[in-house]
């Protein structure tokens, strides 16, 4: 079954970009925060090429670029949550193991299809409003007003820029969108607001309770994470390295399915799509890892390339065939 409803699209998609929020390792500033605006304003510009051709299935040079951009990302991501595991206190203590074991449990979810992986975006969701839940009332007491109004330095454009360049989403979006069939362009641009204000949220009791120590950390969010704790005889932390953990899970399994995705349309006689998509992200991360790609500005063009040019040329290419017909 690779139907999904509206409401699941936006669960997965906003889950995803949530993944880059909670790894991130830049500093929560009013910089910081401005630039996740501005970007989000940039996305929102980006979707409606991207939503003009929701349900037109891709050609096979598309689903070639969707395809490579899909493995790219999937491992950019699997680099991301390994960085978070071994510079948060996570329960890993073989990497070789741990990284066979993520692999196989994102190819096991795969193989139930893009429906089940839907499912299980749409049951976190929930989790991942507790944790917001939590991580606000902690932060509210420990909060110091005055860090807003700290100066920051920075280049707004510059922070717009590394938020546009963290948004994998997008191509995500894109190609989903053929699998809904009912109101994508609500769920896509409701998972844009809704991640927008979660950031916005998260930003703000970053500064105020972080203030300048946030600059000197790697990971903010569990830095903030680790200054509110709003239980005295309980600490908060593994709620988010739970959800931090299947979050990462749910993301890379999605990117892995829609890799495979794309191998089974450029391949329809190969017999093991979603294999090769594991392999190949497993590949990606290594080189990426071992080039030091892990922040590159390239994933910025190539989103603006997959959301923005491919759809309109899509379309002006669509029209001048209609024309020359007539």
């Amino acid at each position: 079954m690779n139907k999904i409803r509206s409401g699941q699209l936006f669960a997965i998609c906003f889950l995803i970009r949530s993944f880059s929020l909670l790894c991130t390792d830049i500093p929560f500033s009013a910089v910081q925060l401005g630039g996740a605006v501005l970007s989000a304003t940039l996305q929102g510009l980006i979707l409606l090429p991207i939503l003009l051709t929701a349900g037109i299935e891709p050609s096979k040079p598309a689903s070639c670029l969707f395809g490579a951009f899909f493995l790219l990302w999937g491992g950019h991501c699997f680099l991301q949550l390994w960085g978070v595991a071994a510079g948060v206190t996570f329960p890993v203590h073989n990497k070789l193991f741990g990284a066979l074991l993520l692999t196989g449990v994102c190819l096991y979810g795969v193989q139930l299809g893009i429906h089940a992986l839907a499912r299980s975006a749409s049951l976190l969701l929930p989790l991942f409003g507790v944790a917001l839940a939590v991580l606000l009332l902690g932060a509210w007491s420990k909060a110091q007003p005055e860090n807003l109004y700290a100066a920051a330095g920075g280049s707004l454009l510059s922070a717009a820029w590394q938020d546009l360049c963290e948004c994998g989403w997008l191509p995500g979006a894109a190609y989903l969108c053929r699998f809904t069939p009912f109101r994508p362009r609500r769920a896509v641009y409701g998972a844009l607001l809704a991640q927008l204000g979660a950031t916005v949220l998260v930003s703000l009791l970053g500064i105020a309770v972080l203030g300048r120590v946030g600059a000197q950390v790697e990971f903010p969010f569990f830095t903030l994470g680790a200054f509110s704790q709003p239980f005295a005889t309980q600490r908060a932390d593994a709620i988010y390295v739970v959800l931090f953990t299947l979050i990462g899970t749910i993301t890379i399994a999605v990117q892995l399915y829609l890799a495979g995705a794309c191998i089974a349309r450029l391949f329809p006689k190969f017999p093991y799509p979603f294999y090769a998509g594991g392999a190949g992200t497993l590949l990606v991360a290594w080189g990426m890892h071992s080039l030091g790609l892990l922040h590159s500005g390239l994933f910025g063009v190539w989103i603006l390339l997959l959301c923005g040019i491919l759809p309109v040329g899509q379309q002006l290419w669509g029209q001048l065939r209609k024309r020359r017909m007539a």
